[in-house]
């Protein structure tokens, strides 16, 4: 009888975690896309490096299938769903033109004003995974993956408050998935990330650095009320700094739903002694991105990502070895939040791994791409 309830058990947990694998390319090119968000009514499933998916055989029903560089399209989860899913890219045929009203610098001026009219601005819960990647020369040396809760009291960056950032923006884990590191460990704090975490502070510091030399900007029609824009600084010599990037806009709601923001900097670096060796971390690009969806009138953040590029020196060498690091958090559920956040809160100022003691990890069933699984089978 035992072993009968035993045989039932495994059964059920075999139901429970059995998944159905599909892979999301581009129509024309064929090529993979990462980072494709499958959005249903209570969770969002999010495509791996490799534009792989997995999805529990358990789940059957529709799915919005978004990407801000393709069409959006939904697909019905069931037996009948082809493993192989297209999308196309967002047609680009108007030509760039200058129209009026439309400019990067107003745009991101009518942002902040309009913030809490365009983005959700009560407090929130989010389920969400982050990963972190670091590469040395260009090997994969550093891997993280965690399920964590997101707490954010109106979903920005409160100035008044920057000293006390938990009283804003706070984080707790539910679990490492996966980690290891090799050679030295590079991740990167929440701490070093809170203001560059929330879109009106990003845009905020755009508009600072670039005060006295405003952007350059290009604009493309790419469907009714959706607008590409590009945008482009001067070299800033005060920050030593160039910015550039693109938006998805959406003029009827007056919200960007996709922003990509790439620096070009000067030599910038951070110093650190290991086993005694002087070490220097040298970052000469950064890269963010942001995505959002509409959630019942509102607009709340979908991922958010994070790449910097740079090289690193080591005493008495003459070398530059290059670096690399990311992280992309993907924000899966979102829940109304209470005005106290969350219980079990973790400190912005450590390593996400400092805050587990134990630095356990769980079984998963996240879906690795193959860089990354080959980086966790080294023994």
């Amino acid at each position: 009888m035992k072993l009968e309830f035993v045989f039932i058990l495994f059964l059920t947990q075999l139901l429970l975690y059995s998944q159905n694998k599909y892979k999301i390319i581009d129509f024309e090119s064929q090529a993979p896309i990462a980072n494709v968000e499958l959005r249903g009514k209570e969770i969002t499933f999010f495509t791996n490096d490799d534009g792989d998916i997995t999805i529990p055989t358990t789940f059957k029903d529709s799915l919005l299938v978004y990407h801000p560089l393709y069409k959006q399209k939904i697909i019905i989860v069931n037996e009948a769903l082809s493993n192989l899913i297209t999308l196309t890219p967002i047609e680009k045929t108007i030509p760039e033109v200058i129209i009026d009203g439309l400019s990067a610098n107003k745009i991101f001026k009518d942002i902040l004003k309009n913030y809490t009219k365009i983005y959700y601005d009560s407090p929130s819960e989010y389920d969400c995974l982050i990963k972190q990647k670091a590469f040395s020369d260009g090997k994969l040396n550093n891997l993280l993956i965690s399920q964590m809760k997101i707490w954010t009291l109106f979903n920005g960056f409160d100035f008044s408050k920057s000293k006390t950032p938990d009283s804003f923006l706070q984080i707790s884990l539910n679990s490492i998935l996966y980690y290891k590191t090799k050679n030295q460990d590079i991740q990167i704090k929440p701490s070093d990330f809170i203001f560059r975490f929330f879109l009106n502070s990003e845009i905020f510091g755009i508009l600072q650095a670039t005060e006295d030399s405003p952007l350059s900007s290009t604009c493309r029609k790419i469907e009714e009320d959706l607008y590409e824009i590009t945008f482009e600084s001067d070299y800033i010599e005060k920050e030593e700094l160039k910015i550039r990037g693109e938006m998805i806009y959406n003029s009827k709601d007056k919200a960007i739903t996709y922003l990509q923001i790439k620096t070009q900097q000067a030599n910038t670096y951070t110093e650190k002694k290991i086993d005694n060796i002087l070490y220097k971390a040298y970052t000469t690009d950064t890269e963010l991105k942001y995505t959002f969806i509409k959630n019942k009138g509102k607009y709340i953040p979908s991922s958010m990502e994070m790449n910097f590029k740079g090289f690193k020196t080591r005493e008495n060498t003459t070398k530059n070895i290059p670096i690399t690091s990311n992280q992309i958090i993907y924000f899966s559920t979102f829940n109304k939040g209470k005005h106290k956040g969350l219980k079990n809160k973790i400190d912005l100022s450590k390593k996400i791994t400092d805050n587990i003691p134990d630095k356990e990890k769980n079984n998963s069933f996240i879906l690795l791409s193959e860089q990354e699984k080959e980086f966790t089978e080294i023994k």
